[in-house]
């Protein structure tokens, strides 16, 4: 969303705008979708179990929190009053995308070794309802 507003916005971006367009959408978009799609595709690649857990989603939610600081902090060192320490902000901030690619492969890693380690339960067959019987009335003349 960020990307397309700064498109809309100045047309064509130049300097620090196209950076935070690029990493709006490479970052932002494109690292998200590998976050998202890779609980369903490793298993099918490496032929190893990877099952939801909920800690999946803080290398998500790291990645999305140090690229609001990055893109603030390339928007505000483009500004002529910008504060100081916005570029150490901005380096800090990409060593945070870093560290949350980290993660994400750090948890399934983890994820996968505990899984590994926990027998395979068949699955339950899925209770059918009662059949329904349909009476047919016949009504009088």
């Amino acid at each position: 969303m960020v990307a397309g507003l700064l498109l809309l916005a100045t047309g064509r971006p130049q300097g620090v705008v196209y950076d935070v367009v690029v990493h709006s959408v490479f970052l932002g978009y494109a690292m998200s979708m590998v976050l998202a799609h890779a609980p369903v595709i490793l298993p099918a690649v490496l032929r190893v179990r990877l099952p939801y857990t909920p800690w999946m989603w803080a290398p998500l939610a790291l990645l999305h929190a140090t690229l609001l600081v990055r893109v603030v902090a390339a928007l505000l060192s483009g500004v002529a009053s910008a504060p100081d320490g916005t570029v150490a902000t901005w380096t800090g901030a990409a060593g945070g995308n870093v560290a949350a690619l980290l993660l994400f492969v750090l948890t399934a890693v983890a994820t996968a070794l505990a899984a590994a380690r926990r027998p395979v339960r068949p699955a339950r067959r899925p209770v059918r309802p009662p059949a329904r019987t349909l009476s047919r009335t016949v009504e009088g003349p």
